[in-house]
């Protein structure tokens, strides 16, 4: 492999399990930038000879380098280690599951923030490590973790799950229906647009839900309960259809609903009428504007919904290679089956002279994330320019549409 773009003078790269034939990549920067930018690159099928090819040079910004690593195999995991190769695995349990190129990381002597942006369309999952990161998600379902360390994550498009864990964090939704989890620590967050799940969990933190049916779980308060370490709901609104969620078996009857004063003037306290615990103040709201419809419990509320979409918006396809290969994702909920119907319509190209049209029903299995699809292409042993193919996805059953629609564009000998 050849790093030269990079303006890497040397590099380091060893196979570190020859049974999952996993690699693992240094590259040293120079002035200002940490020693080492770590990625770890991981495939069931990676072969030891398989070549990667970067489509953006290392260039210095403000105190950030930027660099760009596309592969066809898409089975890159961003790993903030930067001086330590110990593979991490995701606090919540699961396998790390592959996630696009294209995925940009710079670090900024600054702030201290690792950073990695995804610039893709795809169902991706990061996880932070050690120290302070700063992940940013693309168009897909994202899944951010941010482990250790006061972390930044940013869901951006897309229906996506983001994972404080330890330290204190910020985290934004973005648009899409979003679950947030602060984990430990004083953490900060935003469910921005669409309805969105926020749950502080330990410490205190501060939750905004933004526009939105958003859903707030409460109850995790920190040992003693006083006014100073409840978490704080700065946009709570009954007119948006909000709601308080408590752990299951508890409900409105085991809350008292207090106003605020000095401070909290003008607030609502909401108590566990137990414990006397404080879980939470509520800026801005009336406690004689509550009633039981603003609170639900965890365990009555219904599984949210799988969803299923094409891995990215745009596919190719090689006439030589005589098919082209459709990836469908299911996230968010994989417990049952589900199913949708997946069906092509000649763009530019010609149904029956082009490519074979392929109508028909994907299953998913329960546990079952990702599905492929074969079209064959014809090798008409003509020279003609790019042609492209419609695909859509409808008739969900079992779960909701993301990405319903892409585009497969046939080439000759590939772009």
């Amino acid at each position: 492999m050849n790093f030269s773009e990079f303006g890497v003078a040397n590099f380091d790269c060893r196979e570190s399990d020859p049974w999952a034939q996993t690699f693992e990549i240094s590259l040293p920067f120079s002035q200002n930038l940490p020693k080492f930018g770590f990625w770890q690159l991981a495939s069931s099928s990676f072969p030891a000879n398989q070549s990667f090819r970067s489509t953006n040079a290392v260039s210095e910004t403000v105190s950030a380098a930027d660099f760009l690593l596309n592969s066809e195999a898409s089975n890159l995991v961003a790993s903030s280690a930067i001086s330590d190769t110990t593979p991490i695995t995701p606090s919540h349990g699961g396998l790390i599951t592959p996630i696009a190129p294209e995925t940009r990381e710079r670090r900024s002597a600054n702030d201290g923030f690792y950073r990695v942006e995804l610039t893709t369309e795809n169902a991706d999952l990061v996880l932070g490590g050690i120290g302070r990161d700063w992940i940013q998600g693309g168009g897909g379902d994202d899944e951010l973790y941010g482990l250790d360390g006061d972390d930044r994550l940013l869901g951006n498009q897309g229906r996506d799950q983001l994972w404080g864990d330890d330290g204190h964090d910020w985290i934004q939704g973005g648009q899409g229906a979003d679950s947030l989890w602060g984990g430990s620590g004083n953490d900060q967050l935003l469910g921005d647009l669409g309805d969105d799940w926020l749950a502080g969990e330990l410490g205190i933190d501060t939750l905004t839900g933004g526009l939105g049916a958003d859903r707030f779980l409460i109850g995790m308060a920190m040992d003693g309960g006083t006014i100073d370490q409840a978490d704080l709901i700065l946009d709570f609104r009954t007119s948006e259809a909000d709601q308080l969620v408590l752990p299951s078996g508890q409900g409105f009857a085991d809350l008292d609903f207090i106003a605020g004063t000095g401070n909290n003037s003008g607030d609502t306290i909401v108590r566990d009428r137990a414990t006397g615990h404080n879980l939470a103040i509520l800026k801005g709201i009336n406690p004689s504007s509550f009633n039981a419809s603003n609170v639900v419990s965890q365990d009555s509320l219904a599984p949210a919904p799988a969803v299923i979409r094409f891995s990215k918006g745009n596919f190719l396809g090689v006439e030589l290679d005589g098919k082209a290969t459709i990836t469908l994702e299911r996230s968010v909920n994989t417990a049952t089956d589900v199913s949708v119907s997946f069906s092509t319509s000649g763009g530019t190209a010609t149904p029956n002279q082009d490519f074979t049209p392929i109508t028909g029903s994907i299953v998913f299995g329960a546990g079952e994330t990702r599905k492929t699809i074969s079209i064959p292409l014809t090798d008409d042993r003509r020279t003609e320019p790019n042609e492209t193919v419609m695909l859509l996805l409808s008739n969900p059953v079992g779960a909701e549409l993301d990405l319903a629609t892409a585009t497969l564009t046939i080439s000759d000998h590939g772009l």
